[in-house]
């Protein structure tokens, strides 16, 4: 259970309140304009 946890999207509630829990069997990462996206970060529109 504690491994779970430390999982980004479960530590954002979105495991859980957005989607059902599940355990991922590839590592993911999200890039935005170049950028790397951790948890926490907030999108904005552009300009």
């Amino acid at each position: 259970m504690a491994a779970r946890m430390l999982e980004p999207l479960a530590v954002g509630g979105v495991i859980g309140d957005v989607i059902e829990s599940f355990t991922p069997s590839i590592k993911m990462s999200v890039t935005y304009d170049n950028k790397q996206v951790c948890n926490g970060h907030e999108l904005f529109p552009s300009t």
